[in-house]
This record gives structure tokens, sequence and C-alpha cells, in this order.
């Protein structure tokens, strides 16, 4: 299977969508600041599922969304009639601004990243041998470790990223 420079397969199977949305629902409050404003307030409104789905179909792109969700039966057939009313809900009667399926694919296996840098970092590597594990640079696992806002003994009484 062909995939993009980011490991996104060029067709995206179901399979695909239930894996990184079980992904999602496993972290969701974390995943949520990763993600895009447009992609974190689509899942917010709907469901991962949902989000998925549509930027899988229409991401990088902008949709209108009507004021009642059964009239739009694109939106309606794609994600359900309760995530379509939704969506409604919130955005109804306007136009939407989706972000790429790629970017939000990307915010979550960077968000991926950052968890198993954080696990390795509480369990007692330094960031150099996380570097060379993960494989990426020093800096990197620093700024993932910043994001994580690592509570960990060593950074506590080293007062590190605080």
């Amino acid at each position: 299977m062909k995939t993009s420079p980011a490991n996104i397969p060029d067709v995206i199977s179901p399979e695909y969508l239930d894996e990184l949305t079980a992904i999602c629902e496993q972290h969701r409050n974390l995943v949520l600041t990763y993600l895009s404003f447009s992609a974190a307030e689509l899942a917010g409104a709907t469901s991962f599922k949902a989000m998925w789905k549509l930027l899988a179909k229409y991401g990088d792109d902008r949709v209108y969304i009507p004021r009642q969700g059964n009239r739009f039966s694109n939106i309606l057939s794609l994600i359900g009639k309760e995530n379509a009313e939704a969506l409604s809900i919130k955005f109804g009667h306007d136009w939407f601004n989706l972000s790429s399926f790629s970017g939000a694919v990307v915010a979550v296996r960077r968000m991926q990243r950052d968890l198993k840098i954080l696990e390795l970092h509480q369990s007692g590597r330094s960031m150099r041998q996380i570097s060379k594990e993960i494989p990426t640079s020093t800096p990197t696992v620093r700024s993932s470790l910043k994001r994580m806002k690592c509570d960990c003994s060593k950074c506590l009484k080293n007062g590190a990223f605080s």
C-alpha cells in the first residue's frame, strides 16, 4: 500500500479510521489539545469517528453546514443523523473551514510520540537515551517533555520545565 510522507495511506480504509478513532477516544482530552482548532471543534460537536470521516472526505476545504441536520444528505449519509444534527446545532447556517486530514493524523502521531517520550523519561531514561531510542533529536525530546508538563521526581527536583 502506498503511503504519503506522513505515513498516511493513499486509500483511507475503515480500519484506519477505526484505529485513529480508538487512539483519540483513549486520550480524549489530550488529543483535543494537539488537533487544530477546527478539528477539535468538530470532534467536540460530534464524535471522533465523525470528525475523521469528514476530514477524510472534505478535509482542507470549506463545507456549508445547513441549519437543519437532516437537510444535507452528503453529510447525513457520511456521519449519521445524530452527528449531523449536532453539527447543525453548533455550526448551522454557516460555512465551516475543515483542517486537513493529514494535519490531524500528524497531530495524533505527535501526541503518541510525546506520550512515549514521557513514559521513557519517567522510567528513568535520559533525554539522550530517549533520542536514540525513538529516534529523534534531544531538543525534540526536551520540547515534548515541556509540552507534556513532565512531573517526574527528577524534573520536579531540578525545577526543569517549570
